[in-house]
């Protein structure tokens, strides 16, 4: 059965269920995913802190050093500041990536919850209406099945059909 969004609905609202719950497993991956960017992010963050006291430990031990062996850590020294640099531009492009990636997945997961919430209220609103007729039809057999046994009653005792019902004529 179809009710028009897709959805399969035979009454009992498992096609509800089953969007709900794909709804919750998304959300439970974005927020493992915001988490898992979010330890990338302090991870980074290390990495370039970690190269900026390496540089001042340098700066020590060189004070420290004859002028041939400056001259030759110095050579040293400059080319791994340069592989440092690299690695803090790539350090710092990857925060930057970390950052988009987590702002793009808490939003994802706002619009899934929005979407969850108004997804269950409209299950909701739908469940209420379905209820609603269904206690309207049943009231109204209820009303027929009363004005029966009234009538029966007032035919077995010889009366008329009016006996003065609360309940208003209507037949389904």
């Amino acid at each position: 059965n179809s009710n028009g969004n897709g959805s399969n609905s035979n009454g009992n609202g498992n096609g509800s269920n089953s969007a709900l719950q794909g709804l919750r497993d998304e959300a439970e991956y974005l927020s493992a995913e915001i988490d898992f960017r979010t330890m990338e992010e302090d991870k980074a963050r290390g990495a370039v802190a970690l190269a900026g006291r390496a540089g001042a430990d340098l700066s020590e031990r060189l004070a420290r050093m004859p002028e041939a062996d400056t001259r030759r850590v110095v050579t040293a020294a400059y080319q791994q500041l340069l592989a440092a640099g690299e690695a803090e531009a790539k350090a710092t492009s990857l925060l930057h990536a970390s950052q988009v990636q987590v702002q793009e997945a808490r939003r994802s997961l706002q619009e899934t919850r929005a979407l969850a919430s108004a997804q269950a209220d409209a299950a909701a609103r739908e469940l209420d209406a379905r209820l609603t007729a269904t206690q309207r039809e049943y009231e109204a057999k209820l009303r027929f099945v009363f004005e029966q046994l009234q009538e029966a009653q007032a035919q077995a005792r010889g009366g008329s059909a009016d006996t003065g019902s609360s309940y208003p004529s209507s037949r389904p």
